[in-house]
C-alpha cells in the first residue's frame, strides 16, 4: 500500500510527470531526429531511442488522438428512467441522513445561498430523467416542480427562486478529461497480461477468449485469444474457467473492479479456487475489458452483460452458483441478482468493497472523481479525477 509520507508523495508525482512527459518528449525528439542522425551518424543509443521515439510519437497522433476525439464526441448517457422515476425518487428521500450535506455535496460543497431553485431543477433533470433543463417538456417540468417541493419539505427551507453560481456533478453528461499513457504503459499492462495468464495455466485454469473476429478490438492484444483453442460463447467477455475436483460445492463466480484486469486478484483466486479443506472449487472469474487498463470499445449496457453472462453460465451447466464482485463488480452482481431469472440460482453473495448501495448519496461520486486529498505536510493538493 502506499503511505503518506512526503518521499512517497514526492516519488509518485515524479512519476506521474514522467509519464505525461513521454508523449512531448517523444515527438520533440522525433523532429529533430533527423538532425541527430546527420550530426552524430548512426549510434545504437540514437537508433533505439529514435524508434522509440518514433512510436510513442505514432501512436499519440493515429491512436491516443483520434480516440480521445470520439469519446468528446460520443453521447454517453443511458436511457432514461420512466414509470419507476417517482417510486425512485421517494425511496432516495427516505433514506436522507442529511438533506443539506447531500444537497451541497452533489453542488461541489458550494455554499446554500449558490444553490437555487434552477440548479436543483437542473440537477434532478439530469438524475430523473437523464436530460438537460432545457430540453425538458412541459409535462416533465410540472414533475420535475414537484420532486423539487418534495426535496424542499426534506430541508425544511424554501429554495430562493432562479439561478445560482452552483454546479452539480452529472457524472454522465460532465466533461470527460482523456489524459494520455505512452505506449510503453501498455507495453508493461502487456507484460502483466502475460504473467497473470502464465500463472493462470500453470495453477489449472483455462482461458476463453473472444471470437477470432473481435481479438484485435483490444490493445494491447492478448497473446491468448490469438493461439488458445477454447472461445467464449460470449461476444464480449473473455473469462478464465477453473474446472475444480468435485460437484459437491457451488461453482463460484467472480466478477472484478477497476484495476489491471485479473492481475491483482492472483492472489485472491488461488484463495477462491479451494475450500478450507483444500478440496478444488470450480470458479470462474470473467474479465471486463473496458475497466482493466485497455483501449477497447465501451462498456456493455447492463442488459447486454446479462445476457452474455448468461450465456457463459448456460456453456458450463451451471444452475446455482455463489457470486463474488469486488468494487465495479459489485455493481453488475447488484444488477444480476435484481433480475428473476438470476435471483433464485445465486445462492450466496459476496461483495467486496462495494459501490452498488445508495447511489444516489453523493459519497461515491464525490470520492471518485471529485475528492481532493490533502498532500503531508502542506504540500499541494492532489486532485483524483475517473
Amino acid at each position: 500500500m502506499i503511505g503518506h509520507s512526503v518521499a512517497e508523495y514526492i516519488l509518485i508525482r515524479t512519476l506521474i510527470f514522467l509519464v505525461r512527459a513521454v508523449a512531448p518528449l517523444s515527438t520533440a525528439f522525433t523532429l529533430v531526429l533527423p538532425y541527430l542522425i546527420y550530426r552524430f551518424g548512426h549510434p545504437v543509443w540514437l537508433l533505439f531511442v529514435g524508434i522509440w521515439a518514433l512510436a510513442e510519437t505514432i501512436f499519440l497522433f493515429l491512436v491516443f488522438l483520434p480516440l480521445k476525439w470520439r469519446l468528446l464526441r460520443d453521447e454517453h448517457a443511458g436511457a432514461p428512467l420512466t414509470q419507476e422515476r417517482r417510486e425512485l425518487f421517494n425511496k432516495c428521500m427516505t433514506t436522507l441522513p442529511h438533506p443539506e450535506t447531500f444537497l451541497r455535496r452533489w453542488f461541489l460543497d458550494s455554499p446554500a445561498e449558490d444553490i437555487k431553485k434552477e440548479n436543483v431543477n437542473e440537477f434532478f433533470a439530469w438524475a430523473l430523467f437523464n436530460k438537460p433543463l432545457e430540453a425538458v417538456d412541459d409535462e416533465e417540468r410540472d414533475e420535475l416542480n414537484d420532486y423539487v417541493r418534495q426535496f424542499e419539505a426534506q430541508l425544511g427551507r424554501r429554495l430562493e427562486d432562479g439561478r445560482g453560481k452552483a454546479k452539480s456533478m452529472r457524472s454522465s453528461f460532465d466533461k470527460i478529461t482523456a489524459l494520455h499513457r505512452p505506449l510503453v504503459f501498455y507495453l508493461l499492462v502487456w507484460v502483466l497480461d502475460v504473467l497473470s495468464s502464465l500463472r493462470f495455466l500453470l495453477t489449472g485454469w483455462r482461458f476463453y477468449s473472444q471470437p477470432l473476429s473481435r481479438i484485435f478490438r483490444v490493445f494491447p492484444p492478448r497473446p491468448l485469444g490469438i493461439i488458445g483453442s477454447s472461445r467464449s460463447s460470449a461476444k464480449t467477455i473473455t473469462y478464465w474457467h477453473h474446472k475444480g475436483d468435485k460437484d459437491t460445492n457451488l461453482p463460484i463466480l467472480f466478477i472484478h473492479g477497476i484495476t489491471l484486469g485479473l492481475f491483482p486478484y492472483l492472489p485472491f483466486l488461488d484463495y477462491l479456487r479451494k475450500d478450507d479443506k483444500g478440496v478444488s472449487l470450480e470458479v470462474i472469474a470473467i474479465e471486463i475489458m473496458p475497466v482493466s487498463t485497455r483501449l477497447c470499445a465501451g462498456a456493455a449496457t447492463v442488459e447486454t452483460m446479462r445476457e452474455e453472462i448468461s450465456s457463459i453460465l448456460a456453456a458450463h451447466g451451471w444452475d446455482e452458483f455463489v457470486l463474488v464482485g469486488n468494487s465495479f463488480g459489485s455493481g453488475i452482481a447488484a444488477s444480476l441478482i435484481s433480475d428473476p431469472n438470476f435471483s433464485q440460482r445465486v445462492k450466496s453473495l459476496v461483495l467486496l468493497d462495494p459501490v452498488c448501495f445508495l447511489l444516489h448519496l453523493p459519497d461515491i461520486t464525490y470520492n471518485f472523481v471529485r475528492l481532493r486529498i490533502l498532500a503531508p505536510h502542506g504540500l499541494p493538493n492532489v486532485t483524483h479525477t475517473n
